[in-house]
C-alpha cells in the first residue's frame, strides 16, 4: 500500500547526476547518521577535494527543503518518509517493468494491510536504531539475532523430545524472553499496557517469521492468559519434516511468551504450556499461561513442557552461570 501523497510523485533525484553535491551528501547519510554539518563535510571531502563547507551546508539545506533529509537536534539524517517514497517509487517502476507485478511489496505476503503494518514497524525500528545491521551481525533491540532455516530448530527440538527434554528449550527461551521484553519495553514511547505489550510482541514475532498471535482470554489477579495463533511457522515446519505428532512442539515460543509476560506482569512464577498445536492436527496453536503453582505437575504433558521442580532448579542454576 503506497503512502498518501507519495504514490504519484516522481522518482526522488531523478536526473541528479553523481557529481551533484546533494548526491554525495545523501550517500554519506545513507551510511552514517545523525551527523552535524561539519561531520558531513569531512566525509564528503574525502572523495571531493573541490568542495567547500559552505557548499555542503547549502546542499544540506536544499535537501531539507526537498524533504530528503531531516534536521534534528542530533544532526542531519535521511528522512524515512523520503526513503519510503523512494522505495515505493522504485517498486512501482519495477512492477510496471515486470508486467505481472510480481515484485510489488503489497503482494509479498498476500495481505497488503498486514505487510504495510510490518513495513511501518521496520521503518520505525530503523529510525530509532532498534534494528542495526553491521558486517556479519544483526542487532534487534540490542540483542544479536541470526537468520537460519527453521528446519535446524525443528531437528534440535526433535532430538531433545526423544530424550524427554522438551522443557530445556522452553527454560532457555524463557530466560531470553525476560531479557528481550525488558529491553523492548524500554524502547516504547510510554509505559505499555498488557494489550500494547502483546501487540508489540506479536508484531516482532511476526516480523521474525515465528507467529502472529492474539489474546483470547486474560485475567490479572492472579494472571492467567490464553494466546492463540493460526500460523506458527515452526509447527508447520515440524509437520513437514516429521509428520503429525501427538505432542505440542512450540517450546521456543512458549518460553518467549512466558518470559515476556513475566516481565509485563512482574510475576516470576508465570509459566506457559501449549494446549493445542498445528503439528498435532489442531486448527490453531493455543498457549495458556499462569503461575506455576496453578499447574498440575503430576500431569506428564505439563511436567514435560515446563519441567519438574528439580529440573527447573538445575536448569536455572546452569543458566545463571552462563
Amino acid at each position: 500500500m503506497q503512502s498518501p501523497g507519495l504514490a504519484q510523485e516522481p522518482l526522488p533525484f531523478l536526473g541528479v547526476g553523481r557529481h551533484d553535491l546533494r548526491h554525495a551528501v545523501v550517500s554519506v547519510l545513507a551510511e552514517k547518521w545523525p551527523l552535524k554539518a561539519k561531520q558531513v563535510f569531512k566525509l564528503v571531502e574525502k572523495d571531493r577535494a573541490d568542495i567547500s563547507y559552505q557548499g555542503v551546508h547549502k546542499a544540506l539545506k536544499q535537501l531539507v527543503e526537498e524533504g530528503a533529509v531531516s534536521e534534528t537536534v542530533e544532526g542531519y539524517e535521511l528522512s524515512m518518509r523520503w526513503v519510503q517514497g523512494l522505495r515505493e517509487a522504485l517498486t512501482r517502476v519495477s512492477s510496471k517493468y515486470s508486467g505481472a507485478g510480481r515484485l510489488r511489496i503489497e503482494n509479498m505476503s498476500g495481505n497488503a494491510k498486514f505487510s504495510s503494518r510490518l513495513f511501518s514497524l521496520l521503518e520505525n525500528m530503523i529510525s530509532k536504531k532498534q534494528i542495526v545491521w553491521e558486517p556479519g551481525t544483526i542487532f534487534l533491540f540490542g540483542n544479536r539475532v541470526h537468520l537460519f532455516p527453521s528446519a535446524f530448530m525443528v531437528h534440535l527440538a526433535k532430538s531433545l523430545h526423544e530424550e524427554g527434554r522438551d522443557w530445556m528449550q522452553y527454560r532457555a527461551a524463557r530466560k531470553l524472553g525476560i531479557e528481550w521484553m525488558s529491553t523492548a519495553l524500554k524502547s516504547l514511547d510510554a509505559p505499555a499496557t498488557i494489550n500494547e505489550a502483546t501487540a508489540h510482541g506479536s508484531d516482532i514475532l511476526s516480523f521474525a517469521g515465528w507467529i502472529s498471535f492474539d489474546i483470547s482470554h486474560i485475567e490479572t489477579n492472579p494472571p492467567k492468559i490464553t494466546l492463540t495463533g493460526e500460523n506458527s511457522s515452526f509447527a508447520r515446519e515440524y509437520l513437514k519434516q516429521y509428520g503429525k505428532t501427538d505432542f505440542p512442539v512450540d517450546h521456543f515460543l512458549r518460553g518467549c511468551f512466558s518470559g515476556g509476560y513475566v516481565t509485563v506482569f512482574q510475576e516470576p512464577s508465570l509459566e506457559f504450556v501449549e494446549t493445542k498445536c498445528l503439528a498435532k492436527g489442531d486448527r490453531y496453536c493455543e498457549f495458556v499461561g499462569m503461575p506455576r503453582k496453578m499447574f498440575n505437575l503430576k500431569d506428564k504433558n505439563v511436567a514435560r513442557q515446563i519441567g519438574s521442580d528439580a529440573d527447573v532448579r538445575r536448569m536455572e542454576s546452569e543458566l545463571a552461570k552462563s
